[in-house]
C-alpha cells in the first residue's frame, strides 16, 4: 500500500499531467498546480524541487498510460503480425480518446510546445517515440519470420510512414475538430498494409 508521501506525489503528478495537457507547460503556473491539487507550497515543493521536475514526471505519466495497452497486443499470440501492426496504430488514437485527452497526443503536444527550450523533456519525447516505433518494427520482423509479411519490406520506411500518418491525422482532426482526418489516415494505412506488406 502506498505511503502518504507516495499518494501525495502521485496526486501532484496525475493532476498536473492533465493541467499541462490542457493548458500547455508554459501557460501552467505553480499557482495553477497548487489550486488544482489543493496543496500548499510546502506540500508541492516537499515532493518536487521545481515545476520542470513536475513537467517531466507528468509527461512520463501521460505517455505510460498512452502506451500501457500496447504490450497486451504485442504479446497476443492469437493475432497475426498484420493484425497486431494495424491494431497498435489504431489503438494509439483510441487510447487518446479513452484517456479523455481531448483528441490530443501527449507526444505531439509536447514536441511542438517545448521545441529546444527543455532538452531533457525533448530527449524523453524522442525516447518514447523510439520505443513506439521499435515495437512496430519488432512486429514487422516477427511477421517476416512467420511468413506473414514480405521479406523485402523496409521496416524503417513503413513505420515512419505509418506513425507520421497517425500523428498527422490526429493533428488535423484536433485543429478542425473533425475525426474524419484520422479515420481517413487509418483506412489508408490499412490499404497500404494489405497492398504492400501482406505476403500472398
Amino acid at each position: 500500500m502506498p505511503t502518504k508521501a507516495e499518494r501525495t506525489r502521485n496526486h501532484i503528478i496525475q493532476t498536473s499531467s492533465m493541467l499541462f495537457h490542457q493548458k500547455g507547460y508554459a501557460n501552467t503556473s505553480m499557482s495553477d498546480i497548487l489550486d488544482a491539487t489543493g496543496l500548499s507550497k510546502g506540500g508541492v515543493y516537499g515532493n518536487f524541487e521545481s515545476k520542470e521536475e513536475i513537467v517531466l514526471e507528468a509527461f512520463k505519466y501521460n505517455t505510460s498510460l498512452l502506451f500501457k495497452r500496447n504490450s497486451l497486443l504485442m504479446n497476443n499470440d492469437k493475432l497475426s503480425s498484420i493484425e497486431k501492426l494495424y491494431s497498435i496504430l489504431k489503438l494509439h488514437y483510441k487510447n487518446i480518446n479513452d484517456l479523455k485527452l481531448a483528441g490530443q497526443c501527449p507526444l505531439l503536444n509536447t514536441a511542438v510546445e517545448i521545441d529546444d527550450t527543455n532538452p531533457e523533456l525533448m530527449e524523453r519525447v524522442v525516447e518514447v517515440m523510439d520505443q513506439w516505433q521499435q515495437s512496430l518494427k519488432t512486429i514487422i520482423s516477427e511477421g517476416k519470420a512467420k511468413q506473414e509479411i514480405k521479406d523485402n519490406i523496409d521496416a524503417n520506411y513503413y513505420v515512419g510512414l505509418f506513425v507520421s500518418m497517425v500523428e498527422g491525422g490526429i493533428f488535423l482532426s484536433r485543429i478542425y475538430k473533425n475525426q474524419i482526418y484520422i479515420d481517413n489516415n487509418l483506412q489508408e494505412i490499412k490499404k497500404i498494409i494489405i497492398r504492400d506488406l501482406v505476403r500472398i
